[in-house]
């Protein structure tokens, strides 16, 4: 399972810490905002719960965690520039260059 996570935290640095925690634990940025993983359900919930934790003093925070299957991600559609690669996040390839 992969999970997708998007948030929108208007304290700054509170938005810094949750983004260097879901660097830190593995996930890939897509955006600004937007992680993606091959995680497992117990270690994701452990991370859900440290995100609760460093953000539950902010009263606008709004942050999704969507499970995703692989499959579906394999689906998706990209339009634009962008500097990952999903066969890498997936798990298809073990290493990846950049060009």
């Amino acid at each position: 399972m992969m999970y997708l996570i998007f948030y929108d935290i208007s304290d700054n640095k509170l938005r810094k810490k949750v983004s260097d925690l879901l660097l830190q634990e593995g996930y890939e940025r897509l955006q600004r905002s937007v992680f993606l993983s091959m995680d497992t359900p117990v270690k994701n919930k452990k991370l859900i719960e440290t995100i609760n934790k460093i953000t539950q003093t902010e009263k606008e925070r709004n942050i999704c965690i969507l499970p995703v299957a692989v499959s579906n991600v394999k689906k998706m559609q990209i339009i634009g520039k962008h500097d990952w690669d999903i066969d890498y996040i997936i798990g298809s390839v073990k290493s990846f260059f950049i060009p």
